[in-house]
């Protein structure tokens, strides 16, 4: 586990999230967070709504036609998907 920062809990019970954490997880105003105890630690993750039976598993457009590894994609996700593929393997 990485400790990315020590968070003062404000007055009405807030606790301010990094922006780095909320970047890197695409967390953004009005995102819901699960909340979970392990023993003496608190997690929090973000909240994934069960994926519907067709829907794409990005935009959640019903009738997903492609699936990759489990996960269903509409074909404009699946071509952006790809895109961001080819340009990362690019920058290699």
């Amino acid at each position: 586990m990485e400790l990315i920062a020590n968070k003062p809990i404000g007055a009405m019970g807030r606790l301010v999230i990094p922006e780095i954490i909320r970047e890197r997880h695409n967390l953004k105003q009005g995102s819901v967070l699960d909340i979970y105890v392990d023993g003496e630690s608190i997690v929090l993750k973000p909240h994934k709504k069960p994926p519907q039976l067709n829907n794409c598993c990005v935009c959640e457009k019903v009738y997903a036609s492609l699936i990759v590894q489990g996960q269903l994609f509409c074909t404009r996700c699946a071509e952006n998907l790809l895109k961001e593929i080819q340009t990362a393997l690019e920058k290699e």
